[in-house]
């Protein structure tokens, strides 16, 4: 039986970016050093995933639709 859920996917899919192992290599917001590329939107993937933790929980299955969405999935699970 499908559900008729609506499920929420990362706003980063879309976003060309470098793989390591799969996962993607996304710009982040960060005032200090790091090798992560700095970003200048006011949102960033960590963001994201506070932000959809409550939806993102009451899911039983998800299927990601790409890379940024298993960084969704590993930002919930550590939340």
């Amino acid at each position: 039986m499908e559900s008729s859920l609506v499920t929420y996917h990362s706003q980063f899919c879309k976003v060309e970016c470098e793989t390591a192992a799969g996962i993607p290599i996304l710009p982040l917001r960060q005032m200090g050093a790091g090798p992560a590329p700095k970003s200048d939107e006011s949102v960033d993937i960590i963001d994201e995933a506070i932000t959809l933790f409550r939806s993102t929980i009451l899911f039983k299955n998800f299927s990601p639709k790409g890379p940024a969405d298993k960084i969704i999935v590993y930002l919930t699970v550590f939340i």
